[in-house]
């Protein structure tokens, strides 16, 4: 079965579930070029090598010495 049958597939069963961006991340199809195919209203809005990342939640670097900007995701 080919990958791309597996994704569609995993798109339908989870749908509204936060896998997705894991899915899509691990078969590296995390960009505006793919999204624009299958969800326009959301590869609009996607920014390459920026939204490939989550930020790193504020509470965990409130508890870092160094500030956030040392241990922040590029981008955010």
């Amino acid at each position: 079965m080919p990958r791309s049958t597996v994704l569609n597939e995993r798109a339908r069963e989870l749908c509204g579930e936060y896998v997705r961006f894991y899915d899509l991340k691990r078969m590296k199809k995390l960009n505006k070029t793919y999204l624009m195919g299958p969800n326009p209203d959301v590869g609009q809005f996607f920014t390459d090598n920026q939204n490939e990342v989550r930020p790193i939640p504020t509470t965990f670097l409130n508890t870092l010495e160094s500030g956030e900007s040392y241990y922040q995701n590029r981008g955010y």
